[in-house]
């Protein structure tokens, strides 16, 4: 097939591939501290910036937040179970998509 890499071939890293490292390390390192100092007074329960924007998001209840509500381990459990298997079929699906897309023997005409 052509477009496929040969065993004897060998492949380069080029300038872009670089510098999109590169510039891929340097946001992260830009954005570290203040995103660290957000976290820290979330947990802290201190007030910040997105606090409106969030308020008005759990008071709606459409992310299911509930202050007062101490969640046991089994709820809690049953929570990040329900979440991972969402995306678990997400990430497959869009996979299987992906698959059926690049492989001509699963084109279908």
């Amino acid at each position: 097939m052509e477009g496929d890499l040969r065993q004897n071939e060998v492949t380069f890293v080029t300038v872009p591939d670089v510098l999109g490292i590169l510039m891929f390390t340097l946001v992260l390192i830009v954005i570290a501290k203040s995103v660290g100092l957000y976290l820290y007074a979330v947990y802290d329960t201190r007030q910040t910036w997105l606090d409106p924007l969030m308020c008005a998001v759990e008071r709606r209840g459409t992310a299911g937040v509930k202050d007062n509500h101490e969640m046991p381990w089994t709820e809690y459990f049953l929570a990040i179970l329900t979440f991972n298997l969402i995306g678990f079929v997400v990430l497959y699906t869009l996979l299987r998509v992906q698959a059926a897309e690049s492989s001509p023997v699963l084109v279908l005409k």
